[in-house]
Order: C-alpha cells, then structure tokens, then sequence
C-alpha cells in the first residue's frame, strides 16, 4: 500500500528478519541474445549461504498481527462521509485468523496523519456472506481522528509466552506447527523434528524438540535442499 509507514510500540526482541537465499542447483546469468531468444552464456550455480551456529534460549515471544485498515463511518448514510470517525476497520485473512486462539478484547490502531498510536476497543468481527468476501475486524478509538477512506494500521496481539525456548525463525524449516531444524553435536549435525509454537516476525518459540543450549544450524541445509535430498 502507499502513504507513510509507521511504527507501532516496539516489543522486545521483536523486528523483521528477511533471510534471502535461494535452492542449490538453481541458475542465474540468463541473458536475451538480440533476435530475442535465451541464451545461456552465463549460467552459474547459486550458491548456499554459510550456517553459523546458533543456541537454543529461554526468553519470551509476543506474536503480533498487523493489518491495513481504513477509518470507515459509524452510520450508514451520505451526511456521515462529511464526518470524522472513530472507527477503524480491517479485513481479515484466514490464516491471520488462524493464528489467535482467541480474539483480544483491544488492539492499537495508526491513522495516517493521525495522532500516535492509540488503544482501541474490539468492536465487532464482520463475517462475510460467501465464499470470496473476507471476514472483517473494527475497531473503536476513544475519540473521532479522521474522515472515512483515511488509511490506517490495526495491530492486534496473538497471544504472548514467557520462559520458552526460542530460536530465530531463520533456523528452523517449517512456518506451521511442525518444523525442523540441524541440531549440531559432536561436530556433526543432524536433522531433528521440532513443535513450533507463537512467533514474532524474529524469534519462534520451540514447543518440543530442543532443550535450552542446544544448538543448531542456521540456516538449515533442508532449506537449500532439493525434495528427493530431504
């Protein structure tokens, strides 16, 4: 979306965490020779990133969902477009849903061009009539801050959890509840299979699998594997 971005409260040990790699075996240097036809002079592999080693650690993972939103009316009817509002609504994905057990009863919205983030109250959660229509979360701030059609952020929290084993999402293969990681010991390593519980966009909390001081490899060589090498 455009406009300006904005942050919300920072969390501790939260952050965004982007690993860039790609599949050993793949090519680059594909280049259009003149009469428009590939040609592949150039091919080379890519290559794997380094793993470093990192420990297993008990800390806290506070999962965080954050949406796009829109100031939207209060009431029905043309006059209330001419209004300032206080409610801030966004739709919501499946898999974003997926992700509470249940729905807080607040969240912190963002109005571009609004004051600072400010708490607001969980008003009420739309659900669509067919197939295709997205359900829909609102949002009430204590006081109008901006026109219908304004855009905003909704942050909602997932849940939070204290005196876990964490690791960094970059070391473990798998995004569900299920993933694995290289559990590095005697100077080999070894894939082991790990229950995975909150994440928050760094850290991923370690349900089952590893023990604190454990260490693994990150990233994990499955990453850049083929499917007949896992």
């Amino acid at each position: 979306m455009t406009g300006r971005s904005h942050r919300f409260p920072r969390i501790a040990g939260a952050g965004l965490l982007l690993l860039v790699g790609s599949f050993a075996g793949g090519w680059v240097g594909q280049q259009a020779s003149a009469d428009g036809d590939a040609d592949l002079r150039t091919q080379q592999p890519l290559s794997v990133p380094t793993a470093r080693h990192v420990t297993a650690e008990r800390g806290s993972v506070q999962a965080v969902v954050v949406l796009d939103a829109t100031v939207v009316a209060a009431d029905s009817g043309a006059s209330q477009s001419l209004k300032q509002s206080s409610l801030v609504e966004a739709q919501i994905r499946p898999e974003q849903l997926a992700r509470f057990s249940s729905l807080p009863s607040t969240g912190k919205a963002k109005v571009d061009g609004g004051p600072a983030t400010t708490d607001c109250r969980l008003s009420a959660l739309i659900t669509g009539e067919g197939s295709d229509i997205l359900p829909r979360i609102r949002c009430t701030l204590p006081q109008p801050v901006a026109y219908p059609g304004v855009r905003a952020h909704l942050a909602l929290s997932a849940g939070q959890v204290h005196n876990v084993v964490v690791l960094p999402l970059s070391a473990v293969d798998g995004s569900s509840k299920r993933g694995m990681v290289h559990l590095v010991q005697g100077g080999t390593s070894r894939p082991q299979t790990v229950e995975l519980g909150l994440r928050d966009g760094v850290n991923v909390e370690i349900s089952s699998g590893l023990e604190a001081g454990d260490t693994v490899l990150d990233p994990p060589p499955s990453l850049f594997a083929s499917d007949d090498q896992k």
